[in-house]
């Protein structure tokens, strides 16, 4: 499986972004994504890979433009036993988690942010995004 594939228990507009990996395979993927008429994507990113989220947002917001955005903040309990077998196995990690939609979203919800101006859009060609590594 490819590191942006989409698992079969995830929503099919939905990209779970890890900490490791290059972020210009999630760009593409998001962008077949958006060519393959999907309106709305969600981008979920927990603990380190939370940073990841935010800039694969904002490159996606100014390469394909006109997409609004939500974003929301929470934690999850997880089970980490596999890890720290020696510790009661559960701790608590935040996750960062945005939706972007061609079409307008709910403007009174908290994290609500308007399409990015078009003279604010930055042209990215495939070179600038293969210099993209975090």
């Amino acid at each position: 499986m490819s590191l942006v594939e989409n698992p079969q228990h995830l929503p099919s507009n939905e990209i779970k972004v890890k900490a490791h990996g290059g972020l210009a395979r999630y760009v593409q993927y998001a962008i077949k994504m958006f060519r393959s008429q999907q309106k709305t994507l969600v981008l979920k990113g927990a603990g380190t890979a939370t940073s990841k989220v935010l800039h694969l947002t904002e490159i996606l917001k100014r390469r394909i433009g006109d997409l609004h955005q939500t974003n929301s903040v929470y934690s999850v309990e997880v089970d980490d036993r596999r890890e720290n077998p020696s510790k009661d196995g559960k701790r608590r990690m935040s996750v960062f988690e945005t939706v972007l939609s061609v079409e307008p979203l709910e403007k009174e919800n908290v994290g609500y942010q308007e399409p990015v101006p078009r003279e604010e859009r930055a042209q990215y060609t495939p070179h600038k995004l293969s210099l993209i590594h975090i």
